[in-house]
């Protein structure tokens, strides 16, 4: 019952931080936001990961069933490594030649469903929503390169183009 908990407890805060995928998951679940991508937000995930990580370890494993010990361990590694990753500066580095946040944001109207009103105005709410979430992304991107943190210029070569035709001329 104790790991139950800490399994729930861990679910609702995944889902609350990471939005777009709790409305995909969660038939009429429609938040308004996009998620944070800043430093902060980065931060603030890390010392919550960390109190999970806490609880995992108050935990009696001897009182738990093998599968449950597992499902501890492996929750347990995977918070321990957002805590970990989040002390080196390429944590800052949000995208690479296959994913970004702006791809993302690209994809999300295929990702929301468009079944009620709210789920509507929920998707309008998170177009509106992009300036800031792109904001924060962008000094994310910006610290990561001041901190000498970036890709390969190789492989990033024609990255450019995925964005090109989402760019304004004004």
């Amino acid at each position: 019952a104790a790991l139950r908990r800490v399994l729930d407890a861990h679910w609702r805060w995944y889902l609350a931080d990471h939005p777009v995928l709790a409305t995909r998951l969660e038939a009429g679940r429609a938040t308004r936001t996009l998620g944070d991508l800043s430093l902060a937000a980065m931060d603030r995930r890390a010392r919550e990961a960390a109190a999970f990580v806490a609880r995992l370890d108050a935990l009696d494993t001897l009182a738990l069933a093998p599968a449950d010990r597992v499902t501890r361990l492996v929750l347990r590694r995977t918070l321990a490594e957002q805590v970990e990753g989040n002390r080196f500066g390429q944590r800052a580095v949000l995208f690479t030649t296959y994913h970004g946040w702006h791809t993302g944001f690209a994809d999300l109207g295929e990702q929301h469903p468009t079944r009620t009103r709210d789920d509507h105005d929920a998707y309008v709410a998170r177009l509106a929503d992009f300036p800031r979430y792109n904001r924060g992304a962008m000094a994310t991107t910006r610290a990561a390169l001041a901190g000498g943190h970036a890709h390969a210029c190789g492989p990033l070569a024609g990255y450019d183009a995925s964005i090109a035709g989402a760019i304004a001329a004004a």
